[in-house]
């Protein structure tokens, strides 16, 4: 007898997650509907028992507060962080770099 393989039903429960999560940070909402429908949503996840998204569940609610503040002003620092990720991505190629204005300059040219 084959044996069912689960996994693809995980990863499609992970994806269909990740969709309704990122509706609700698209909406125009207030902390306190934004509170009701997170709320919401981590009760339909947790229900669905994914090995995957009850380890994000548990970081997400760790910062929920945070994340909650999101809908105050729509502030993120993804941008900083991508710019930070594409720097450290630069300097782990830059080891024939003589010095710092080389490195500095290969950082502006990534930038234009």
């Amino acid at each position: 007898m084959a044996k069912i393989v689960k996994e693809p039903i995980l990863l499609k429960e992970a994806y269909e997650a990740k969709k309704s999560f990122r509706a609700i940070l698209e909406e125009d909402i207030t902390p306190k509907e934004a509170d009701k429908k997170l709320t919401n949503w981590v009760i339909d996840v947790l229900e669905k028992n994914n090995k995957y998204l009850n380890k994000f569940i548990k970081t997400f609610t760790n910062w929920y507060d945070y994340i909650l503040n999101y809908f105050d002003g729509r502030w993120s620092n993804g941008m900083v962080e991508g710019i930070n990720n594409r720097i450290k991505m630069i300097k782990r190629r830059a080891f024939g770099y003589d010095d710092f204005n080389s490195f500095r300059n290969r950082v502006l040219v990534e930038f234009l």
